[in-house]
């Protein structure tokens, strides 16, 4: 995820937040995102939809960062990281 961060919406979504456009035109793929979807319901039991965006994109959202250590605190499964 490198400098990619999540953020927490209101309703059961968690919405990723790209800053790199190359990881942002992978990371957008219905494919990964479906892929990201059923593992998160397979392995955890809760049904999130996931959305993306690329940062500075002027969309006004009540954004709430999250260091790598919260999400790893709150999510408990090996994370891997890309190089960047």
């Amino acid at each position: 995820m490198g400098q990619d961060s999540p953020q927490h919406g209101r309703r059961r979504h968690l919405t990723i937040v790209f800053m790199d456009p190359m990881n942002y035109d992978m990371g957008k793929r219905p494919t990964v995102i479906g892929e990201l979807e059923r593992y998160v319901e397979a392995n955890f039991g809760r049904s999130i939809y996931f959305k993306t965006r690329l940062a500075g994109r002027g969309e006004r959202l009540n954004t709430i960062y999250v260091t790598q250590e919260e999400l790893e605190e709150k999510i408990h499964m090996d994370i891997t990281y890309e190089d960047e």
